[in-house]
């Protein structure tokens, strides 16, 4: 698999799609490249052993460095944790988990808030 470049790659299992959205909120809110692929998405598994080899289970995701080295392997849970990857990406920066946020960028909202007349 030649997915190593010169960005970060997270490596999701066939149905880690909470970690995928987890992983496309904080590349924009930290203004980090993350380059992303689901196994049988993304990623062709020709025989089927591509998540046996890199040790993902079907909830789970991979974070490599653009060096190929691993930096975090999540846990295999239906629910992404945000907090837990940016912990993690902020470890591989070098940086504090409070310096991902860019400043000025407000955080989009699933509901509007109210508005009271």
């Amino acid at each position: 698999m030649d997915l190593v470049g010169r960005d970060f790659v997270l490596i999701c299992g066939a149905r880690a799609d909470g970690w995928a959205r987890a992983a496309r909120m904080l590349a924009f809110d930290a203004d980090v490249p993350v380059s992303i692929y689901r196994i049988g998405a993304d990623v062709h598994d020709i025989d089927a052993q591509a998540q046996d080899r890199l040790g993902l289970k079907p909830f789970s995701a991979l974070l490599l460095r653009p060096d190929g080295y691993i930096a975090w392997r999540s846990p295999d849970a239906r629910e992404a944790d945000g907090e837990m990857m940016a912990e993690a990406l902020a470890r591989a920066l070098c940086r504090a988990p409070a310096t991902l946020r860019r400043r000025g960028v407000a955080r989009l909202q699933a509901t509007p808030p109210t508005v009271q007349p």
